[in-house]
């Protein structure tokens, strides 16, 4: 099974690796500013991520490293939190454990999962969430890339990635950087500063949302190339339902999905535990023979 974390699967070599906290011994470089390593406390393989400190609000920067001393508390299969935020010659050095397999983004452009894996996914995604927001806190950057699924079929399971900085909306200065046109693509209307609303669990789910129906549908609900459609479109349009896109899905997990993309946070599901809910309530019905249950 190949290895792949976060942002790239490609490796590259020949360039020296940063220095970081003696913690970490760095092997690998996995992309620009992503490495493998090992844990010296622990033996365990981890992924280290290096950010310049000058590239990152100032805000961002102290949530940042306020909630990671939580995040390393938060017990869950379904999330890979961060082991260590530090500073380091200018950089922020973040470390998390390596998880074996591949990111969902990366298997959805070999194909879009059938119905039942779909659900396992979703039911794995908001499990993490629900486990997140148990302790107060967001993810706010759910998206395909920080998912990692086993790398076979079926599709089973998924991992949710608790790594890297918490955006709070896609302005100029992250309207910069590489990705930002794909994070587009998932984030919220309140989360884009499209609408004037409070970022909270919702936000979270939206961005769900959007991954399941990307799983679904092979693509995500709203495309193209310019940040600012993707994000009118976010704030504007409704989301197509499956079946007008001639996606047999059971009719109960069309409304689910846009239950989860309503425009206002306020009506949306308000826990992901209620989304898991009819979610596995959806599945059960499957895995009956019922092809149509209703939640």
């Amino acid at each position: 099974m190949d290895k792949h974390q976060l942002e790239s699967e490609s490796r590259t070599t020949g360039d020296a690796l940063p220095e970081v906290d003696a913690r970490f011994e760095l092997s690998e470089r996995l992309s620009v500013r992503s490495f493998l390593g090992v844990d010296r406390e622990t033996g365990a393989d981890v992924v280290v991520k290096t950010i310049p400190i000058s590239q990152v609000p100032g805000g961002a920067l102290m949530q940042l490293e306020y909630e990671s001393a939580y995040r390393q508390q938060v017990s869950s299969p379904w999330l890979v939190s961060p082991i260590y935020v530090g500073r380091m010659n200018d950089q922020l050095i973040l470390a998390s454990p390596f998880v074996t397999g591949t990111t969902l983004d990366s298997y959805l452009k070999r194909r879009k999962l059938t119905i039942v894996e779909g659900i396992r996914v979703g039911l794995a995604l908001f499990s993490a969430l629900r486990d997140l927001h148990e302790h107060g806190l967001l993810h706010r950057a759910v998206r395909p890339c920080h998912l990692v699924v086993n790398d076979e079929l079926p599709l089973l399971t998924a991992r949710l990635l608790d790594f890297g900085l918490p955006p709070t909306s896609l302005g100029s200065q992250e309207r910069d950087a590489a990705g930002t046109l794909e994070a587009a693509h998932y984030i919220s209307p309140e989360q884009a500063g499209s609408i004037d609303k409070d970022v909270t669990e919702p936000a979270d789910l939206y961005s769900a949302g959007v991954t399941l129906f990307h799983c679904l549908a092979g693509r995500p609900p709203f495309t193209g190339s310019e940040i600012g459609a993707i994000l009118f479109e976010h704030m504007t349009t409704r989301p197509p339902k499956l079946r007008s896109l001639q996606i047999a899905v059971p009719r109960a997990l069309d409304e689910v999905l846009q239950y989860l993309l309503r425009k206002d946070p306020q009506d949306r599901y308000q826990t992901a535990a209620a989304v898991r809910m009819d979610l596995q309530a959806i599945l059960d019905g499957l895995e009956r023979g019922e092809p149509d249950p209703p939640v």
